[in-house]
């Protein structure tokens, strides 16, 4: 605990609904030091993905990570949807097209 240099950055598509699930995972398990090994805040992929698509974002039906994956132009496999490594993959992908898209000013 308290060793700056050592923590992890949360990252994932909606990361405030994930970080709070394991920060409250941690305190159920006896826990109070989720922040001894997570900086705050999280980085929200989904954040990310609406600043590359602020003036397109009403194109879009909702804002799912498969939504906004298709929009961006990765392909998705719907068999694989909520399989945790798929999704994580899946963002991890979002992630890199909306950066992308942020630094060149394009989709």
């Amino acid at each position: 605990p308290y060793k700056k240099l050592d923590k992890f950055i949360f990252k994932a598509y909606n990361a405030p609904f994930d970080s709070d699930f394991i920060r409250q995972y941690f305190l159920r398990n006896g826990s109070k030091y989720y922040g001894s090994y997570f900086h705050t805040p999280p980085y929200d992929i989904m954040v990310v993905a609406l600043a590359a698509l602020e003036n397109l974002r009403h194109e879009l039906p909702d804002f799912k990570l498969a939504t906004v994956a298709r929009y961006l132009g990765i392909n998705v496999d719907d068999t694989q949807l909520h399989n945790a490594k798929y999704d994580i993959d899946l963002s991890i992908e979002v992630d890199k097209k909306a950066k992308e898209m942020i630094r060149n000013g394009t989709l």
